[in-house]
């Protein structure tokens, strides 16, 4: 346990999230999340070690995606934090979906302009 105990903690901590707040979310006690971090409990409840994983992506995913739900999983995992920010923070989560939303308009956009123009210039 100790191994995946500083993988908690260190990935945590890469997030900026204290024991307490982190605990909060993973709806366990900070003693018990310190205790896991430490390595001193032997055994994880599965909801809590699914928990984990959705909030730090500790464990990489163990067999072969085809690369179409690879994509299906970055997308919905993005929509589960920009939703999770969205609670803590609805300005910024706003400002990055406003983002997204136009960088996605624009390259469609963009890539139909190259088509007409293309199209144009094989019919010329």
């Amino acid at each position: 346990m100790q191994n995946i105990g500083q993988r908690i903690r260190i990935s945590r901590e890469q997030k900026k999230l204290s024991l307490n707040k982190f605990a909060e979310l993973l709806g366990v006690s900070p003693s018990y999340l310190s205790n896991l971090e430490r390595g001193n409990t032997k055994n994880i409840d599965l909801d809590v070690l699914m928990s984990l994983n959705e909030q730090l992506h500790l464990f990489p995913l163990e067999t072969k995606m085809n690369s179409n739900n690879e994509y299906e999983l970055r997308l919905s995992q993005v929509t589960k934090s920009i939703l999770q920010l969205n609670q803590s923070n609805p300005a910024i989560a706003s400002f990055l979906l406003s983002q997204l939303e136009y960088g996605v308009e624009t390259f469609i956009n963009s890539s139909m302009d190259r088509m007409t123009h293309l199209s144009k210039s094989m019919h010329n």
